[in-house]
């Protein structure tokens, strides 16, 4: 990974420096969030530890850490530990004395006589888990979707014997009893329903979609429905 870094060494500050008095050492860590927190020593009323959301912003995708003062500092020490995933397109600061990637960026600079200032632009990409649970979503997903099918399938229909009249329960015996599915003409031999009144009740299970008929050249097939 290529980082542009980019050494302040006079810039805005030094034509509108404050003379002071003030010395730090700083640990300072960003999260993802853009909450900053600095841990440490500093005796300057605004650069100090705490923890602050106001020392970032976010605009188009890119973060802005701002951390600077126009007053000057004897001397200062810092130690700035960047979120994991984070791209860096612009480090401004006086001095970098070490520089290590892992988990994260590791900045550690110090600066003597001079104003404190630390200015990085940003950007954050998704971690590594991040991407395995986005490619696993479609897999998880499809399994939701099988399970649900195949238990549909799987789940044997009921039938009410007071839902139905009595011809239309001796219809819907039948076609269970023969794995769901006969010819009316064979209906009509095992129910011994006359043909017009097979063929009433054949249209009453069919309208409460119980059943559907299917006519293949003169034979029409009766089938329970799932």
């Amino acid at each position: 990974m290529r980082l542009s870094c980019i050494l302040l060494l006079s810039a805005i500050f030094l034509s509108s420096t404050v003379s002071g008095s003030f010395s730090a050492d700083l640990d300072i860590t960003v999260g993802r969030d853009g909450i900053v927190t600095i841990t440490g020593d500093s005796d300057h009323p605004t650069i100090k530890p705490g923890v602050y959301d106001v020392m970032t912003s976010k605009k188009d995708g890119y973060w802005v850490l701002n951390i600077s003062s126009s007053e000057r500092f004897d001397e200062y020490r810092y130690v700035l530990n960047m979120p994991e995933g984070s791209k860096i397109n612009y480090l401004g600061v006086y001095d970098v004395g070490g520089f290590e990637e892992e988990d994260g960026f590791r900045i550690t600079g110090k600066a003597v006589d001079k104003p404190f200032v630390i200015i990085v632009q940003y950007r954050i990409g998704l971690l590594s888990g991040s991407y395995a649970y986005l490619i696993a979503l479609p897999t998880i997903f499809s399994i939701i979707l099988l399970y649900h099918f195949f238990r549909r399938r799987g789940r044997a229909r009921v039938y009410v014997k007071d839902q139905f009249s009595d011809r239309e329960y001796q219809v819907i015996k039948c076609l269970r009893g023969n794995k769901g599915c006969l010819t009316q003409a064979e209906l009509e031999r095992l129910t011994g329903l006359p043909k017009a009144s097979l063929s009433r009740t054949i249209l009453s299970l069919e309208d409460k979609k119980i059943i559907e008929k299917n006519k293949t050249g003169m034979t029409n097939k009766i089938r329970l429905l799932p």
